[in-house]
């Protein structure tokens, strides 16, 4: 956790490509109050507030800033601001395409201050440093926030475990393995969109797995866009709801499912689309669900879903390959990860 407060003095950390995810990298953080004098407006009583920054240098990769527990308070003095907050942003002179705000709340800012807020940010290509700017009462303590990375590749780590887990894998789970280069290499890159309950939308580029955000969050809808090889219009996609709803075949982007209704998928399936299977790929997929099942590998159009009634789905893990690459990793080692693209828990 990366506490933002004048008292947090030990380094925000990460885990990283180069080490087990067990023993985390410290991340450049330095953590202090402002200081600084402002002269308000003449007839303007400047408000008691106290404001702490901790900078957060990242290397290329897709990160979440998530807020865990939160009891902000609207200030009506200040015109019904929600405090405490905690703000992430581009430091000085920091290009504004080096990074890419994927989701975060409805009203667009970068601001975090309601338990279950989160943050998706994608830094582009060379590290760059963000400014974590957390704002409160001046009786209030900061907030904590956990940054994770969602991109790790799945290279082989001590004990089985894949760059970016939360959690170590369960004894009783069969330990995921590395995907072969040449496979990897194979499969269209991909940016699938989910509605997740108590998160709501997050954007996964070339991560192993879609969801898995936590226990009981659910996936409520989701959209498959290729970003190579195949257009958005070439793939479809459809989800069967725990309410027993089936959606028709939909592409382009556009979400499968529901929003705001707390309804789960339990189900869910992948495919060309009839006029586009003369391109020659295949798609491959398996799920992840709230029991703890992971379904068999299902391919083009087939029905994914638990062996468990009514289990709500809350990971995806979807590869698009050459129909030749396709049929070996839907028959061969099912503990290989299937890919998506060329990409947590």
């Amino acid at each position: 956790m990366a506490g933002t407060g004048p008292q947090a003095e030990r380094p925000a950390c990460l885990p990283t490509q180069e080490g087990n995810p067990a023993t985390a990298r410290s991340i450049s953080a330095i953590s202090s109050a402002m200081n600084d004098r402002i002269t308000p407006p003449a007839g303007v009583a400047p408000e008691q507030l106290t404001a702490s920054v901790q900078a957060l240098t990242l290397p290329k990769g897709l990160y979440t800033f998530s807020l865990r527990s939160a009891d902000p308070e609207r200030v009506g003095e200040l015109g019904g601001l929600m405090l405490p907050a905690l703000h992430v942003g581009l430091g000085p002179s920091v290009p504004a395409d080096a990074v890419e705000f994927l989701s975060g709340r409805d009203d667009g800012g970068h601001w975090l201050y309601a338990a279950g807020d989160m943050l998706v940010a994608k830094v582009v290509d060379r590290p760059v440093t963000l400014l974590l700017t957390s704002v409160r009462g001046a009786a209030e303590r900061p907030l904590d926030i956990e940054v994770e990375r969602l991109d790790a590749r799945s290279e082989p780590r001590a004990g089985g475990e894949a760059v970016g887990q939360r959690e170590p894998v369960s004894p009783d789970q069969p330990a995921p393995q590395a995907a072969p280069a040449d496979d990897a290499e194979a499969a269209v890159r991909l940016q699938i969109s989910a509605h997740i309950s108590n998160r709501g939308d997050v954007v996964f580029i070339d991560t192993d797995w879609i969801g898995r955000l936590g226990n009981g969050m659910s996936i409520e809808a989701f959209s498959v866009v290729p970003l190579d090889r195949i257009a958005a219009s070439d793939i479809e996609y459809k989800g069967l709801t725990r309410a027993g709803f089936e959606s028709p075949w939909l592409s382009n982007g556009e979400a499968c499912g529901t929003r705001g209704m707390g309804i789960p998928l339990v189900g869910f399936a992948v495919r060309p689309k009839p006029d586009a299977a003369t391109l020659g790929y295949d798609c491959v997929y398996r799920g992840y669900f709230r029991s703890g099942a992971i379904s068999e590998p299902a391919d083009n159009g087939e029905l994914c879903r638990s062996d468990v009634a009514d289990d709500p789905l809350e990971g995806i893990e979807l590869r698009i390959l050459p129909a030749r690459t396709a049929a070996a990793a839907a028959s061969g080692n099912e503990s290989a990860p299937l890919r998506a693209g060329s990409g947590n828990r």
